[in-house]
């Protein structure tokens, strides 16, 4: 097979990036959506009267970070949906990839806030936030940097 019958047409890349986007905005979706539903319920449990002052203003940091990763997390979906068959894929495409990293970028945040809360609860407030900024910086490193060093690394793969 020739390199020509190889290579894709420029409907075809915006079509698999739009695939791509879409498959990775489901992953992410599922742990949007059961963070989501944690939050959503925890104020109408008999106990969160008792939580402290800073521990509502994290729980509320948490849940204003997971409402905004869902809405962005969304969004792509919502903006297919209204430029349908306007051709403004590419506009689309890039508008959603940028909606997908400030997705992850919250939901990460939002997972570090909940744990930190947790570990708070269980173990007290110093080991909660040292647990919350640990796992920030371990989102940060496997979401952002990693790849970064992959991007910067040198010459692509052959198959890209």
């Amino acid at each position: 097979m020739s390199d020509s019958e190889t290579k894709e047409s420029p409907l075809e890349k915006l079509d698999r990036n739009w695939g791509d986007i879409l498959q990775e905005l489901r992953v992410t979706q599922t742990g949007n959506q059961i963070l989501f539903g944690f939050l959503l319920i925890l104020p109408f449990q008999s106990t969160f009267s008792e939580i402290s002052g800073m521990e509502r203003w994290t729980y509320l940091v948490v849940f204003l970070l997971v409402s905004l990763s869902t809405l962005f997390n969304v969004a792509p979906a919502a903006a297919h949906r209204l430029l349908s068959d306007r051709q403004r894929k590419t506009e689309l495409i890039r508008m959603s990839t940028i909606w997908a990293k400030i997705a992850l970028a919250l939901l990460g945040l939002a997972m570090a806030g909940a744990v930190a809360l947790v570990v708070d609860m269980v173990l007290g407030s110093y080991f909660g936030v040292a647990t919350g900024i640990v796992l920030a910086l371990v989102a940060a490193g496997l979401w952002a940097l990693m790849p970064l060093r992959i991007l910067h690394k040198g010459e692509p793969d052959e198959l890209d």
